[in-house]
Protein backbone atom coordinates (compact mmCIF):
# COMPACT_ATOMS: atom_id res chain seq x y z
CA UNK A 1 0.00 0.00 0.00
CA UNK A 2 2.75 2.46 0.94
CA UNK A 3 4.67 1.61 -2.23
CA UNK A 4 1.51 2.15 -4.27
CA UNK A 5 1.06 5.61 -2.72
CA UNK A 6 4.66 6.45 -3.57
CA UNK A 7 4.05 5.36 -7.15
CA UNK A 8 0.88 7.46 -7.37
CA UNK A 9 2.83 10.50 -6.15
CA UNK A 10 5.62 9.72 -8.62
CA UNK A 11 3.17 9.49 -11.54
CA UNK A 12 1.32 12.62 -10.43
CA UNK A 13 4.61 14.55 -10.23
CA UNK A 14 5.59 13.33 -13.69
CA UNK A 15 2.16 14.32 -15.01
CA UNK A 16 2.58 17.84 -13.63
CA UNK A 17 6.00 18.16 -15.28
CA UNK A 18 4.84 16.58 -18.55
CA UNK A 19 2.74 19.53 -19.77
CA UNK A 20 1.02 17.25 -22.29
CA UNK A 21 4.19 16.24 -24.16
CA UNK A 22 3.80 12.47 -23.68
CA UNK A 23 0.59 10.48 -23.60
CA UNK A 24 -0.34 8.77 -20.34
CA UNK A 25 1.15 5.39 -21.33
CA UNK A 26 4.46 6.88 -22.54
CA UNK A 27 4.63 8.90 -19.34
CA UNK A 28 4.20 5.76 -17.24
CA UNK A 29 6.85 3.94 -19.26
CA UNK A 30 9.25 6.87 -18.83
CA UNK A 31 9.20 6.27 -15.06
CA UNK A 32 9.42 2.49 -15.35
CA UNK A 33 5.76 1.44 -15.14
CA UNK A 34 4.15 -1.16 -17.40
CA UNK A 35 1.02 -0.25 -19.36
CA UNK A 36 -1.10 -2.32 -16.99
CA UNK A 37 0.39 -0.72 -13.88
CA UNK A 38 0.05 2.76 -15.39
CA UNK A 39 -3.64 2.06 -16.04
CA UNK A 40 -4.05 0.94 -12.41
CA UNK A 41 -2.36 4.08 -11.08
CA UNK A 42 -4.49 6.29 -13.36
CA UNK A 43 -7.68 4.56 -12.16
CA UNK A 44 -6.69 5.13 -8.53
CA UNK A 45 -5.75 8.78 -9.11
CA UNK A 46 -9.11 9.33 -10.86
CA UNK A 47 -10.93 7.68 -7.93
CA UNK A 48 -8.97 9.86 -5.49
CA UNK A 49 -9.97 12.96 -7.46
CA UNK A 50 -6.31 13.89 -8.00
CA UNK A 51 -6.48 13.83 -11.80
CA UNK A 52 -9.23 14.40 -14.35
CA UNK A 53 -9.85 13.66 -18.01
CA UNK A 54 -9.14 16.24 -20.66
CA UNK A 55 -9.76 16.27 -24.39
CA UNK A 56 -7.03 18.68 -25.49
CA UNK A 57 -3.39 17.69 -25.74
CA UNK A 58 -1.50 14.45 -26.14
CA UNK A 59 -2.17 13.18 -22.62
CA UNK A 60 -5.80 12.39 -21.77
CA UNK A 61 -5.38 13.33 -18.09
CA UNK A 62 -4.29 16.33 -16.07
CA UNK A 63 -3.91 17.02 -12.37
CA UNK A 64 -6.88 18.58 -10.65
CA UNK A 65 -6.47 22.02 -9.15
CA UNK A 66 -5.13 21.72 -5.62
CA UNK A 67 -7.13 23.58 -3.05
CA UNK A 68 -5.16 25.84 -0.75
CA UNK A 69 -5.63 25.54 2.98
CA UNK A 70 -6.22 29.26 3.42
Amino acid sequence: MVENNVHKERYLGALKQNNGKLDEEELGQSIGFSKEYTDKIIDELLSDGRIKSQTAGTCRYKPTEEKSGI
